[in-house]
Parts: structure tokens; sequence; C-alpha cells
């Protein structure tokens, strides 16, 4: 097994990926401050 592409692969992932905070109990509130944070990142 090569363990050092496993490795690359993971950091690849990791550098090219978001993970967001998205779950069931969020609140109408916390959803909007994810999506305003975003927003404000993307137009930056």
């Amino acid at each position: 097994m090569d363990y050092d592409l496993y490795y690359r692969l993971f950091d690849f992932a990791a550098e090219h990926s978001l993970a967001l905070p998205i779950y069931p109990e969020l609140t109408g509130e916390q959803i909007e401050y994810v999506v305003d944070k975003i927003n404000n990142f993307i137009n930056f």
C-alpha cells in the first residue's frame, strides 16, 4: 500500500474543500450567519 500517495491525496482534498456547518438543528439565524460570512469572503 502506498501511504505516501494516500497522504498526498488527503492533503489535496483538504486544500480544495470546504466544510460547512450544516445540520438539521441549525436555526434560521445561524444559517444566515454562515451564508453572510461566505458571501463576505467571496465578494472580498
